[in-house]
């Protein structure tokens, strides 16, 4: 088996440094998970100046050992392609991974840079669109010390993205049930906000947002308009034994889908269907219990190389 590094975003990423397996770790692009040490590797970047290994993860240093390096496809981590591209050994693989769907935060596919390194996607629409490998979305479940109080029916959290007016329905369709609802939906560039507007929160981490995974019965998930790969809310809910809401009608061709666990709308007309769904006990099925596995970061990067042989 070969040596391989995922670059991370550090203590905000829900994958943690350190060795997932023999051959299998993951590393923080920086070697400081804070504004001084990212603003310094910057100055280090943009002057050409011979220190930013100093300022970078430990992957950096140990460049030469690693036969894959994995790192997402964000336009702010040109400059980590350009590093990986002029310091690894002959051979080393360079995968830019995209678990989000190609629009403007995205490094585009087809730019120069791209094309140095291998595309791989968890959208098989964009894979198709771009030739680009496919790989499933992955999770890491972390070890979490709540209670497990039900405190909300529905959960959301999310950006905007043009999906305000859907949730704000089925919002207003839980209210008319008495259902508790939690929708974290943070405001963006798509987001019309009028004068009072108390609909947009603000922000919160990722340990929050797993809390009040925990304390709800049910998860929702509304992806972007053309996007048909899985979210991590479908993961959240599959390795927190939740039941899901998704506009993703590909769920259903899942190993793990299960009408008592997963309801799958279609258009907002499916939204009356809530109420009877969250009344049926969720399942844990030996589909969900494999699906677990499967999904998990160290299955994720075993599938690079396996993929890769097909």
């Amino acid at each position: 088996m070969k040596k391989s590094v995922f670059l991370t975003k550090g203590k905000k990423d829900m994958i943690a440094s350190g060795q997932y397996d023999e051959y299998i770790f993951a590393s923080p692009v920086y070697r400081f998970d804070n504004a001084v040490c990212k603003i310094l590797a910057r100055i280090n970047v943009k002057l050409r100046l011979p220190f930013l290994v100093y300022f970078l993860g430990d992957w950096a240093k140990n460049i030469l050992d690693y036969d894959l390096i994995i790192c997402e496809g964000l336009k702010g981590r040109s400059w980590v392609f350009e590093y990986i591209l002029k310091h690894k050994k002959e051979g080393c693989r360079v995968i830019m991974w995209h678990w989000n769907k190609i629009y403007e935060n995205e490094i585009n596919p087809q730019a120069e840079l791209a094309m140095h390194c291998e595309q791989w996607s968890f959208d098989a629409d964009d894979c198709k669109q771009y030739n680009m490998h496919f790989n499933t979305q992955y999770y890491m479940a972390k070890e979490a010390d709540y209670d497990n109080l039900i405190k909300w029916d529905l959960y959301f959290v999310g950006s905007d993205k043009n999906r305000a007016e859907l949730i704000k329905k089925i919002e207003q369709y839980c209210k008319s049930i008495n259902l508790m609802a939690n929708f974290h939906v943070v405001a963006d560039a798509s987001s019309k906000v009028s004068t009072g507007e108390r609909f947009y929160r603000k922000p919160i981490s990722y340990e929050d947002n797993i809390k009040n995974v925990i304390h709800s019965k049910a998860i929702l998930d509304v992806p972007l308009k053309g996007q048909h790969g899985l979210t991590l809310r479908v993961l959240e809910a599959l390795y927190f034994q939740k039941k899901l809401i998704t506009f993703n009608s590909e769920v259903k061709n899942l190993a793990f889908y299960n009408g008592n666990n997963i309801l799958v709308c279609h258009d907002e007309t499916d939204i009356e269907l809530i109420g009877y769904f969250l009344q049926q006990p969720y399942v844990d099925t030996e589909e969900c219990v494999e699906a677990r596995k499967y999904y998990s970061f160290k299955e994720w990067m075993k599938r690079f190389w396996r993929l890769n042989s097909d």
